[in-house]
């Protein structure tokens, strides 16, 4: 059974595409022997200073390398937003707009994508118009819910999910005038769905 150190160290590498043993063990003073003789069994353990080096290295705290703490979400700058097409109606056309320098939005979390909101149809949920939201792909779907989706004839929208069945769910939004509107879509209708997790604030 693999020890608690190993497996972290083996997560660690395992979470950046861009990271290598022989990166790694260069960039933290050490020869590549000493995690391959460790990963391979040769060597048993890994004294505290070898953790130190390797997490000073990298820039993130020991207690990660030594399975105590979870590994970070890797941070990128965005290069896109998902923009619309104004047109309206409660559907848009979704158009993938590259930022600019002007848009000076923070680094982000990798597993999800940008979207600016077109409308003021979930403005009592909080979602103004023209902010930036983060959704995140890989994050599950509950009942209650502002999601981003797509629907496979090429639409989209941000709406508040109030329901969801194996092939069906019903979605909110509220009309200018504050009435309070509801669609129920088949889910096979559906391209992608995502939870907007927050508003994203200009750094």
């Amino acid at each position: 059974m693999k020890s608690k150190i190993k497996q972290a160290l083996q997560a660690y590498l395992d979470a950046d595409d861009d990271l290598t043993v022989n990166k790694w063990t260069n960039a933290a003073g050490l020869s590549p022997s000493t995690l391959y003789d460790f990963f391979k069994g040769r060597k048993t353990s890994l004294t505290y200073g070898t953790i130190l080096k390797l997490a000073k290295a990298q820039n993130i705290s020991p207690q990660i390398l030594l399975g105590v703490e979870d590994i970070p979400r890797k941070h990128t700058a965005p290069e896109s937003y998902i923009g619309f097409a104004e047109d309206g109606q409660e559907w848009y056309e979704p158009q993938d707009i590259a930022l600019g320098a002007e848009n000076d939005l923070p680094d982000m979390p990798a597993g999800g994508f940008i979207v600016k909101v077109p409308d003021d149809a979930l403005k009592h949920e909080g979602l103004q118009k023209g902010r930036f939201c983060w959704c995140e792909s890989e994050r599950p779907l509950k009942t209650g819910d502002l999601v981003y989706l797509e629907t496979k004839d090429g639409k989209a929208a941000i709406r508040k999910l109030i329901s969801m069945q194996l092939d069906a769910i019903t979605l909110q939004w509220q009309a200018p005038d504050g009435t309070a509107l509801h669609e129920t879509l088949n889910t096979s209708f559906i391209k992608r769905m995502a939870p907007v997790v927050m508003q994203i604030m200009r750094v």
